[in-house]
């Protein structure tokens, strides 16, 4: 109402400068977030109060974080979803802070969640689609397969978002893939810019990118 604070709370930081993406859902009654050392923490909207802590990065390694990279949080109402650049894509229970489930999967871009599955591209192009109950691995494709091995070592996804029966995934090579999301086939690969792109945002049918300062409209 008037902008004083009403509460504060501080988590372990990183003893180094971290690139790790910082996220925060409202859900519950909940703020649900993440900081630089991998912990995820959620806390009463009233009070600030700790409900629960799980650390997600083993105690030993914490001065080491300045290299983790975690993917934005995501919620279906029950569960909380997450992967980083370690190998690791979580299911966590909001209630309780309980792990449902850790696949082994490399990605630092937000997954998407669609019905009972997990969708997300990991770090080296490959196409995951995840059962989210138990965290099974339905299907892998590789989006970058029609590369060549040297032009793809030093590519990264950027991001991507579903709309219909597409993925559209940006890339740091200034293309985008569009990928049938029932068979997992490329459709279309387009050249949008010569420098590195934003991830895709999709509004009133269509398709907007940010390269360079200018804004970019696909219908």
């Amino acid at each position: 109402n008037d902008g004083s604070e009403c509460w504060k709370l501080e988590t372990e930081g990183s003893v180094t400068i971290s690139g790790s993406k910082h996220s925060i859902i409202i859900i519950n009654n909940l703020a649900i977030f993440n900081n630089s050392v991998g912990d995820i923490t959620a806390v009463e909207l009233s009070s600030g109060t700790i409900v629960w802590q799980v650390p997600t990065q083993s105690s030993s390694i914490t001065n080491n974080t300045y290299d983790l990279k975690n993917s934005k949080l995501v919620s279906d109402g029950n569960s909380i979803y997450f992967s980083n650049n370690k190998n690791e894509f979580y299911s966590i229970n909001i209630k309780t802070g309980s792990i449902n489930w850790i696949n082994n999967l490399n990605s630092n871009l937000t997954p998407i969640l669609v019905g009972n599955f997990i969708f997300t591209v990991s770090d080296q192009g490959f196409l995951f689609v995840i059962e989210k109950k138990q965290g099974n691995i339905l299907r892998i494709n590789d989006l970058y397969k029609d590369y060549k091995i040297k032009k793809r070592k030093n590519m990264k996804p950027i991001g991507f978002i579903i709309g219909q029966d597409k993925l559209y995934l940006s890339n740091s090579d200034g293309k985008i893939i569009v990928v049938n999301l029932i068979s997992g086939k490329i459709k279309k690969i387009e050249k949008a810019s010569r420098e590195k792109l934003s991830e895709p945002f999709i509004h009133n049918d269509s398709l907007f990118l940010i390269k360079n300062g200018s804004i970019i409209q696909y219908n």
